[in-house]
């Protein structure tokens, strides 16, 4: 147990020295700047979402479609 309290307070300085980014213009809110774009294929369809993580679960929120011709 010790050793995931330090882990997890390890991390936690790795995340707060990491340098951020500026915050991109298209950047919703509640989306952290540390956010990446994922593109999922879905039944011929490509979708884009902002990712990150908070603590040890992933995060999502739908950006819009990326399919050229819709």
């Amino acid at each position: 147990m010790a050793e995931h309290k330090e882990r997890e307070a390890r991390l936690q300085e790795e995340t707060d020295d990491a340098d951020v980014e500026e915050r991109p213009d298209d950047l919703p809110d509640g989306v952290p700047a540390k956010a990446t774009i994922t593109i999922e294929e879905i039944n011929d369809n490509r979708y884009s979402y902002w990712q990150w993580r908070e603590g040890d679960k992933i995060r999502s929120q739908y950006k819009g479609s990326v399919n050229p011709d819709k």
